[in-house]
């Protein structure tokens, strides 16, 4: 119940002091309820606004905390439409993040994905693609606990090549999330079908309509199999049935187009 969340937090305020550590961890929790919980993104806006500004003015402040909740602010802005606010909050929290004396891989790998997410919003291509590599280099050096970080990479990066209609470099960011999904992760892993998926329709757009079909009908069969209610599945078998609509397949197009219409 995000009002009477609300009503409590008021409660506390008048009690403890902004800089006390239990209501700073308090506020913390309100803003993480409002944004995970509740998905009321204006009120977890104004408490990931008071949180950062709190930490901000401590100089003692947890860096890593700080670095974590501005990334979440980031989230929330770009959740709003605020991308100036979202690229402002996100590059303060990679400037914390770097003031650590050891820096987390994972943790600047994802905020520079984000802030490239930003950039291109705002169809600055240039500086996503170079926020975008960046990215990928932090996530490569900690994929062996986190491969999936890698593949998300070159998803993002392939389709940003598609909006800038550079399909060669696409179809190389296509095919190294394939091949690195197939290496290095579990085979029951999404981001398998989404790999798959999105060298499927890559492939089919450039005409290449057999090879679409291949990669299609493995994400189909994976999300058929792993999560068969699933709009994901309805999407796969649609995108499967219509490149084969388009290769003249029909009773296999309708096939897969009644499977869609069914789920």
């Amino acid at each position: 119940d995000p009002d009477r969340a609300g009503e409590a937090l008021g409660r506390v305020r008048g009690v403890l002091p902004e800089t006390e550590a239990s209501y700073v961890e308090l506020l913390r929790k309100a803003a993480r309820f409002a944004l995970n919980s509740a998905q009321d993104y204006p009120r977890a806006k104004l408490l990931y606004e008071e949180l950062t500004r709190i930490l901000e003015a401590d100089p003692d402040t947890d860096l890593a905390k700080l670095s974590f909740d501005l990334n979440e602010l980031g989230y929330v802005d770009y959740r709003t439409k605020d991308i100036a606010g979202a690229t402002a909050s996100l590059q303060l929290s990679i400037r914390a993040e770097e003031k650590l004396p050891h820096p987390r891989m994972e943790s600047l790998g994802i905020k520079y994905s984000n802030l490239a997410t930003c950039r291109q919003a705002d169809k600055d291509y240039p500086e996503a693609e170079k926020l975008f590599l960046k990215g990928l280099d932090y996530r490569k050096q900690d994929s062996a606990e986190h491969p999936e970080e890698v593949v998300s990479s070159f998803l993002d990066l392939a389709s940003l090549y598609r909006l800038m209609k550079r399909d060669p470099l696409a179809e190389e960011k296509y095919q190294e999330a394939v091949k690195f999904a197939t290496e290095r992760m579990k085979p029951n892993t999404p981001l398998n079908a989404t790999a798959w998926q999105g060298l499927g329709e890559f492939a089919s757009g450039l005409g290449k309509l057999q090879e679409g079909i291949d990669y299609l009908q493995k994400a189909a069969d994976f999300l058929v199999h792993h999560a068969p209610n699933s709009p994901e599945a309805a999407n796969a078998l649609y995108g499967l049935g219509s490149t084969q609509d388009l290769l003249g397949k029909y009773p296999k197009a309708r096939e897969n187009y009644s499977k869609a219409v069914d789920i």
